[in-house]
C-alpha cells in the first residue's frame, strides 16, 4: 500500500448481493468497490477490513476481473482468526457492478502489483477510480504484521474515506 495512482477522474461484512437503492445520493450509503484480478485474497480482505472500520454510511464490496471459485483458504483463516469473516464474502465478477440495476459505486480501488487486466472502463454511479499497489503475497507472508490491519484502520482506509467525502 505504498503508492496511489489515479487511473481516471471521474465481518461483519454486509451481504454484498442485497444492496438497497435509497431515494437520493445524499441519503444512501457511500459505496466503495475493491477490485483485483482473482477476488480471492486482497480485495476480499479489503472489503472485510473496510466494513469493519468504516463509519456509518459507508459500505464496501469486492470483485475481480477473473474471479476464482472460492476465497483463498489462508485469507479465510486470517479473517476468521480476527473475527471478521462472513459467509457473504465470496469471489464476485466485476460484471455484478455494471448495468442499470447495479449498486451505484462512489469509489473503485484496484489492488495489486499492477492494474488488473480486464477491468471495466465504466461503472454504475460513474465513480472515481484509483489504484493501490499491494500484493496478496505481501499480505499473507508478512507474519509479524499479520494482525496490524485488523487492530486499527490503515492510512489507506482513511484515504479511501476522504476520497468518498470529497
Amino acid at each position: 500500500m505504498t503508492q496511489n495512482e489515479p487511473l481516471s477522474g471521474g465481518t461483519g461484512s454486509p451481504e454484498p448481493s442485497t444492496p438497497a437503492h435509497p431515494r437520493s445520493k445524499s441519503e444512501r450509503c457511500r459505496n466503495i468497490l475493491f477490485v483485483c484480478l482473482n477476488n480471492s485474497v486482497v480485495s476480499i480482505m479489503a472489503e472485510a477490513l473496510f466494513n469493519r472500520w468504516a463509519g456509518k454510511g459507508f459500505r464496501a464490496f469486492s470483485a475481480g476481473s477473473r474471479p476464482t471459485r472460492a476465497v483463498d483458504p489462508r485469507a479465510v483463516e486470517l479473517l476468521k482468526a480476527n473475527q471478521i469473516w462472513s459467509q457473504g464474502l465470496r469471489p464476485k465478477n466485476c460484471d455484478e457492478f455494471l448495468g442499470q440495476d447495479a449498486t451505484p459505486i462512489d469509489l473503485v480501488i484496484s489492488l495489486g502489483s499492477q492494474t488488473p487486466h480486464g477491468l471495466p472502463s465504466s461503472w454504475a454511479g460513474n465513480p472515481r477510480v484509483i489504484h493501490w499497489r499491494i500484493s496478496g503475497r505481501e499480505l499473507m507472508e508478512n507474519r509479524p504484521r499479520r494482525r496490524a490491519p485488523f487492530e486499527k484502520p490503515s492510512p489507506n482506509s482513511r484515504r479511501a474515506s476522504s476520497c468518498l467525502l470529497s
